[in-house]
């Protein structure tokens, strides 16, 4: 399943499968942004939150998990009440919507997917 995917997003991005590093390499703004991490009594959740950003470098990898869109993944992964536990404790500003102006889209396949690979996408989900 991870396979594919990785091949989709090398058609949807111009042939490109950009890491989480690249995407936020420009986002300046995000990297700025005052987050608000909270130290949660689950050190596996505590984990989950700081792990993008242990992995770049780039503070705002964090609207990944310390937002609303990381109690979404929380709920996915860890269940209900994690997700309970991370929302009570996020503060009410820190949200998706609120926070993506602040992300600078600077590279071309950040802009639009390859509308070859839309169109091969397109055929190959009406074969089933």
């Amino acid at each position: 399943m991870r396979d594919v995917a990785v091949a989709h997003c090398r058609e949807d991005l111009l042939g490109k499968c950009p890491s989480l590093h690249e995407w936020l390499a420009e986002a300046g703004e995000l990297q700025d942004y005052e987050w608000q991490i909270p130290r949660l009594a689950d050190e596996a959740l505590n984990r989950f939150i700081w792990q993008p950003f242990l992995r770049t470098g780039h503070r705002g990898a964090f609207i990944i998990t310390a937002t609303d869109f990381g109690v979404f993944l929380v709920e996915r992964f860890f269940g209900w009440e994690a997700a309970r536990q991370l929302a009570e404790a996020l503060p009410a500003h820190q949200k998706v919507a609120l926070l993506l102006h602040k992300f600078t889209i600077c590279a071309r396949w950040q802009h639009k997917p390859d509308p070859q690979a839309l169109q091969w996408l397109a055929d190959y989900e009406k074969k089933f």
